[in-house]
C-alpha cells in the first residue's frame, strides 16, 4: 500500500513538473508582479499609457537636483530603470523634503502619473527612456549607509 502511495506521489509529481516547463516567459501576466509595494515593474511602465496611475518600488539609482524644487530620481528594480520628477513649484511641499535627503540605494516607493518626456529628452536607448513618472506620493523603505 504504501508502495502504491510513493508510485502515485511520483506520477503526480511528473505531471506539475511537466506543466512547468510547458510554461512560458509570455504567460506571466503583470499581476504576477503586483505587490502591496507596487502596480508596476520598471520596465512595464513604458507599455502604459500617459496618464495611468502607477506604483514603482526600488532602488534609488541616482538622485539630480536641478534647482529648488525639482528633483529627477532614477529608480531601479530587477528590470530595468526608470526616471521619477518630483516638482516642488512653491518651495513647501513635503514630498520634496523628503526626496532631497533620498541617496543612491535607498529603497523608495513612488506614487505618480506618467507623462511622456520632451522630444529632446527621449533617450531612446533604454525601454522607459520617453516616459517619466511625475510623482505625488513617496514612501522611504529602507534606508543605507553609503561606503
Amino acid at each position: 500500500m504504501a508502495l502504491l502511495r510513493l508510485l502515485s506521489a511520483a506520477r503526480c509529481l511528473r505531471g506539475v513538473s511537466r506543466a512547468i516547463q510547458r510554461r512560458t516567459a509570455t504567460d506571466v501576466t503583470l499581476q504576477h508582479y503586483q505587490t502591496s509595494h507596487r502596480t508596476h515593474r520598471c520596465v512595464d511602465v513604458g507599455t502604459e499609457p500617459a496618464g495611468a496611475r502607477v506604483t514603482v518600488c526600488g532602488w534609488v539609482d541616482r538622485v539630480r537636483r536641478i534647482h529648488h524644487g525639482l528633483y529627477f530620481v532614477v529608480l531601479r528594480d530587477a528590470t530595468g530603470t526608470v526616471q521619477v520628477v518630483v516638482e516642488d513649484t512653491d518651495g513647501k511641499s513635503d514630498l520634496a523634503q523628503c526626496v532631497r535627503d533620498v541617496r543612491p540605494e535607498f529603497v523608495v516607493q513612488f506614487q505618480g502619473a506618467i507623462r511622456n518626456r520632451p522630444d529632446e529628452q527621449v533617450r531612446a536607448d533604454e525601454p522607459c527612456g520617453n516616459i517619466e513618472i511625475v510623482a505625488n506620493d513617496f514612501a522611504l523603505v529602507n534606508s543605507c549607509i553609503n561606503t
